[in-house]
């Protein structure tokens, strides 16, 4: 895949790229946490989900039984989005959005997969067909179970959103995998 994603144009975003950024994960999990989009410190390492709030993020998922080798992670849109501060920053992101995860998406081809994770506003309104959804909803999408989550990253500077991780592996436990660790 990441060479599909190198060479891929299909949208402006592929301008602030400097290495692309692929899923990490067990293909073959049940459970998969859809995040928004790479940093610009990702893209220059070429390393997903490797900046200090999603050190934090994996650390505390682990201590609710997730991990690298029982879960999928994957981003909505492949390259960094840029500067938040530009005016066009929503606009950009809202354009993109469809042509990045309709190219590059792998959630449709998870065989086993039955909860996503949506991590962010954009994730979210995006598995939703453009539903916005309160932090804490579930909704359930054909076959999926979607947990509406936090921003991983805001998660860890604000106490009140602590209860996420709790509430994922409540979610899982209920509807998923009662005998989940």
């Amino acid at each position: 895949m990441n060479k599909e994603l190198n060479n891929c144009m299909a949208c402006d975003l592929h301008l602030n790229r400097i290495k692309s950024i692929s899923d990490i994960g067990n293909i073959d999990a049940d459970i998969a946490f859809l995040a928004q989009y790479p940093s610009n410190a990702e893209s220059k390492h070429g390393t997903p989900f490797s900046t200090v709030g999603w050190n934090k993020f994996f650390e505390r998922l682990n201590d609710i039984g997730f991990n690298k080798d029982n879960a999928y992670f994957t981003y909505l849109i492949k390259c960094p989005i840029g500067d938040r501060e530009t005016a066009t920053y929503y606009k950009d992101l809202e354009i993109n959005i469809h042509n990045c995860s309709n190219q590059h998406l792998v959630l449709g081809q998870m065989t086993n997969l039955k909860m996503i994770v949506a991590l962010g506003n954009f994730s979210s309104i995006y598995l939703t067909n453009g539903y916005y959804n309160r932090i804490g909803d579930i909704t359930s999408i054909g076959k999926y179970i979607i947990y509406h989550g936090n921003n991983p990253v805001r998660a860890f500077f604000d106490k009140t959103k602590e209860n996420d991780f709790k509430r994922i592996k409540e979610v899982y436990q209920k509807y998923i995998n009662p005998y989940h660790v």
